[in-house]
């Protein structure tokens, strides 16, 4: 299966960790990017677990915290995406003027892998300690294939790889 993909580029970091897979991912040296960035809702910030190095806590943050952080990379990526418009619009190479582009940035890529990696892919990724944004994508690939290969499904889900 080949799934199109439009994702924050720090999903795609996670993805591409599965080298079973074939990426061919969108490059913004031929083409501009998109002003399309990712901010988190304000129930994905909490603070960092006790227990995961690597994961995100229970513990509820300060709205005003919430709040301040929001507004602060909300600023950033918009001053970073108008300074690399004003570098393209003068002049500046595509492959130079995005050297500041940050992990929130959507990208967009293509990714095939035969069904056993894809599952294999999904038995990680939508797995309830990965990280959220991931699992989002992993679980709309896993209804794919639920729909495209509902009896391969059902068995995965009895027997996880």
């Amino acid at each position: 299966m080949r799934f199109e993909v439009q994702a924050p580029i720090m999903v795609f970091r996670e993805w591409h960790r599965h080298r079973t897979q074939s990426f061919n991912e969108f490059s913004a040296r031929y083409a501009p990017m998109a002003d399309l960035h990712y901010l988190p809702a304000p129930a994905r910030i909490r603070g960092q677990s006790k227990s995961n190095k690597q994961g995100t806590g229970d513990e509820d943050l300060p709205a005003e915290i919430v709040a301040e952080f929001l507004r602060r990379i909300e600023r950033e990526q918009r001053m970073i995406y108008e300074t690399y418009q004003w570098a393209l619009d003068h002049g500046v190479a595509r492959e130079v003027a995005r050297i500041n582009t940050p992990v929130s940035r959507y990208s967009k890529m293509r990714a095939s892998a035969n069904l056993l990696n894809w599952l294999r892919f999904i038995g990680l990724r939508a797995a309830p300690d990965a990280q959220l944004e991931i699992r989002q994508y992993a679980e709309a690939i896993g209804s794919q294939i639920e729909k495209h290969f509902p009896r391969t499904w059902v068995l995965f889900k009895e027997r996880p790889l």
